[in-house]
């Protein structure tokens, strides 16, 4: 498994892992955890849970 912080205007870690390293965090209800593709976007108009922030 290997974790790396996002440096730019993210709020995320990424965790590279094999599915069976990742199926824990993934099903953990105290991690808000996503399995995420090169496709998904990691800025706040790819948050569908979130509102967005005001200002």
């Amino acid at each position: 498994m290997v974790a790396s912080e996002i440096d730019f205007d993210f709020d995320s870690t990424l965790v590279a892992a094999s599915e069976e390293a990742a199926a824990a965090p993934l099903v953990d209800d105290r991690l808000e955890v996503l399995e995420v593709g090169p496709r998904n976007r990691l800025d706040w108009g790819g948050d569908l849970l979130n509102p967005p922030l005001e200002g």
